[in-house]
């Protein structure tokens, strides 16, 4: 009888499933793509057929929980060369071949939307965000290659009250990067309020995952939080800085790197620079001021948690990284900095990085999972929109992660929806 409830009770909520069609584009171009998006309902699929097509102009626009897919990877080639796709609704995005030749060209404001099955190439050098998130859900089984200098490949945002609500660590909202193979360069990153999970990704070249921190960022808060676990890195040379963790809190562990010596890196721009980088930090005449030792906590820094800010009231905790060196940022803050804080608080004339952000209590760097975090569980895996499947704790990358089954159906029509708790997300600027 409760089977029978729920069938009942499924089929009236979302009658659309029952009536669910697929709906052809004539072609693949902009124009035809819009007009098929248009004649569909929510939970239809729109194929979008083979052949190479160049959107040069206005957007594509997904307004609605569709399946938007291609022919597949080989034979569905869109060019995105100054026109856009703008998904702003529970859609799927699914075999296409994307070229970006002009900075962000794909967005996603749609909670639950999943970006899969695609290939992502860019040509663009400029260091910009590409495909801009701002809304919880999942990006998996995608390639990403010839990325450019420091493209920001991956850009995401999270609500403007990240900093305001509990952690969600272990649980689902978040943005979801899993299972997917990155190559040459550019990087994923985490912006003002995100919050992110990226997990099982396989990295061939120095491509960091990059955590914003209050002094580079528009609005001006940091990562809220991130999950950066069972990723492999290939590189071919030793020292690479592939993690960048400027803020915020998170769990680092399970990662492994397959030439030695790599870097995971904290730091502060705040008290490294006396720029006008350091909002947050300036005296009441205006001047730019320092992240200095006596005033931390400073905002946002790592090891912060939920407003109002409380040194180490939330610790950022690593563990079992293979191959991984960690440290703290050994620049040396600048002269007119070191001189500022010296000279206003009577700090050392020579502090350092290591000063500001201490170990054991902003951060626990360990071999084996610390007893603090026994009770931390990662959200399930693999992620209930890409289906059912295993996911292997000790094998780090895409071989560590085996779908058994897919979950075929857009984001909210897909088990978990992993809506987000409130408050729209953050826009603005970035560095």
């Amino acid at each position: 009888m409760m089977v029978r409830l729920l069938l009942v009770f499924s089929f009236l909520l979302f009658p659309c499933l029952a009536n669910a069609t697929t709906i052809n584009a004539t072609s693949c171009s902009q124009s035809d793509v819009s007009s098929a998006i248009s004649a569909a309902s929510n939970g239809d699929t729109v194929m979008v057929p083979a052949g190479n097509c160049s959107w040069d102009t206005s957007s594509v626009t997904v307004p609605k929980a569709i399946i938007l897919q291609g022919e597949g990877v080989d034979s569905t080639n869109i060019t995105l060369a100054g026109g856009a796709v703008s998904v702003e609704a529970a859609a799927t995005i699914r075999a296409f071949a994307f070229l970006n030749t002009s900075g962000v060209t794909l967005s996603f404001s749609g909670e639950g939307f999943r970006f899969t099955g695609n290939t992502w190439t860019t040509s663009d050098t400029s260091h910009t965000g590409q495909i801009y998130i701002s809304a919880y859900g999942l990006v998996d089984n995608n390639t990403f290659e010839k990325g450019a200098g420091t493209n920001e490949m991956l850009f995401i945002r999270g609500p403007t009250d990240s900093w305001q609500t509990d952690s969600s660590m272990g649980g689902a909202d978040n943005v979801f990067i899993e299972n997917n193979t990155f190559t040459d360069s550019g990087y994923p990153d985490a912006n003002s309020n995100a919050r992110v999970v990226f997990r099982y990704n396989t990295i061939t070249g120095a491509i960091k995952f990059d955590a914003h921190g209050k002094c580079t960022n528009t609005p001006h808060r940091s990562a809220r939080h991130y999950e950066i676990y069972n990723n492999e890195w290939t590189v071919g040379t030793v020292n690479q800085r592939l993690m960048e963790l400027r803020g915020g809190t998170g769990r680092v562990f399970n990662n492994t790197a397959t030439t030695a010596s790599q870097y995971i890196l904290i730091r502060d721009y705040c008290s490294l620079y006396n720029t006008n980088l350091c909002w947050g930090y300036k005296e009441t005449d205006g001047v730019d001021s320092c992240g200095c030792p006596s005033l931390v906590p400073l905002d946002d820094m790592i090891g912060i948690g939920k407003d109002p800010k409380a040194r180490a009231s939330e610790p950022l905790y690593l563990w079992n990284n293979t191959n991984f060196r960690f440290g703290i940022d050994s620049n040396t803050p600048t002269a007119d900095c070191r001189a500022y804080c010296n000279e206003t608080y009577g700090d050392s004339a020579t502090f350092v990085m290591s000063d500001v952000i201490v170990a054991n209590i902003d951060y626990f760097s360990s071999a084996t999972k610390p007893e603090a975090m026994v009770s931390y569980t990662p959200y399930t895996c693999p992620h209930p929109f890409a289906g059912t499947g295993t996911c292997d704790s000790v094998t780090a990358g895409i071989s560590g992660y085996s779908l058994s089954g897919e979950t075929p159906a857009a984001g909210p029509f897909a088990p978990g929806s992993g809506k987000r708790t409130g408050g729209s997300m953050s826009g603005g600027s970035h560095f």
